[in-house]
């Protein structure tokens, strides 16, 4: 008999249109002196007003269209791939006789953060058994899902014309606070031009923390008052600026601003994200979001103890470590619900008495009971 286990599968949000404002990072430095003024076309809009057309694409991602996969690695290039000495050991741990050494391993890789490519190339060419398969894809997609994204905390509208994004608002403690003002006008980013928000949002969003952006600016010039200058025309006078700045990440920027200040807007790269966890579960399992795993023996005695059974065995073992190290594994709570079903099946089988099928179905229940106990170490 086989158990299978489903890979964790990644719901995609449908994307909505929003005009509220959304927020992104950056850092800049105060402006050159002597920095040369500069006039918007005598066609465009009036400095500062916000974009009101509709939306057809969200960072380049057609409305209602599907979401494009990053390519993974190909064999060859995964192959070239050098695996660090730790995490050739920690998967060797995977496919352990004891239960918990496995759980350890998974939750290990998750703790450790691995190298999303050495995960990639340990799947490609290594021979492991089919749990601990499961458990790496699952390792993975968690890093593909949770990997940290650059941020600025600065709240931004579109501009008409496709001239760029406008300030509205400053995250306080994240980096654009210091770098940038109010109705500043953000038209590229490391020289790549910006038509949307959502451009600048996929760019500074695929960067990680840490990574130093260049933002080409336009800040209206301004008297001695502080009061905003124009030209014979009424348009606004501009120095254009290039500021280098230090992406903060967007943990960060959850706790500066709130969790509101996240993802206002469906993230392109989010998005992405969710479907490369879909595209390695496809890949490197043994089909698309199934994988089957060894058996463990299920059987049945009339009057043993429901705690000696060595499915119970395995959760309990599993409950006490978890409850250890201080948190939930969502890969072992899949086995152990995958080992329930497979109890309950058996208890619909014929040829077997009434008093195995209650066994069984107790068996199952207990099962039950000990991932929910699992589950609620996670909050």
């Amino acid at each position: 008999m086989q158990r299978r286990v489903f890979a964790s599968s990644i719901s995609i949000a449908a994307l909505a249109i929003c005009v509220l404002a959304t927020c992104v990072n950056a850092q800049v430095p105060a402006g050159p002196p002597g920095a040369k003024p500069l006039g918007l076309p005598a066609q465009g809009p009036g400095f500062g007003q916000a974009l009101p057309r509709k939306l057809d694409a969200v960072g380049g991602i057609v409305i209602g269209g599907p979401v494009a996969t990053p390519p993974l690695p190909t064999d060859v290039e995964l192959n070239a791939v050098a695996i660090d000495a730790w995490l050739e050991a920690l998967v060797s741990e995977l496919s352990s006789n004891s239960f918990e050494t496995r759980v350890a391993a998974s939750a290990m890789l998750l703790e450790k953060r691995a190298d999303q490519r050495q995960l990639m190339s340990l799947l490609a060419r290594t021979n492991i058994d089919r749990e601990a398969r499961a458990r790496l894809i699952f390792a993975l997609q968690q890093r593909i899902l949770k990997a940290p994204r650059g941020a600025l905390g600065v709240r931004m509208e579109s501009m008409r014309d496709d001239l760029g994004v406008r300030v509205t608002g400053l995250i306080p403690g994240m980096p654009g606070e210091k770098l940038l003002r109010l109705h500043d006008v953000v038209y590229a980013i490391d020289g790549a031009p910006l038509a949307l928000r959502e451009d600048l949002i996929r760019n500074v969003q695929s960067k990680e923390p840490g990574r130093v952006v260049t933002l080409s600016v336009y800040r209206q010039q301004r008297d001695a008052k502080g009061k905003g200058l124009f030209d014979a025309n009424g348009q606004p006078l501009l120095d254009k600026h290039d500021f280098e700045i230090e992406l903060a990440s967007t943990d960060t920027l959850e706790v500066k601003g709130g969790p509101e200040q996240v993802n206002l807007l469906p993230s392109p790269i989010s998005l992405e994200r969710e479907a490369l966890a879909e595209a390695v579960a496809t890949r490197f399992g043994e089909t698309a979001r199934v994988l089957t795993l060894p058996e463990r023996e299920v059987e049945a005695r009339k009057g043993q103890a429901l705690d000696a059974h060595p499915v119970v065995r395995e959760a309990l073992a599993s409950l006490e470590l978890l409850r250890k190290v201080g948190g939930a594994d969502a890969a072992t709570m899949k086995l152990l619900l995958i080992e329930a079903t497979k109890l309950r099946q058996k208890a619909e089988s014929d040829g077997i008495s009434d008093a195995e099928r209650e066994h069984l179905l107790a068996l199952a229940d207990r099962v039950d009971a000990i991932v929910l106990e699992i589950s609620r170490l996670g909050k």
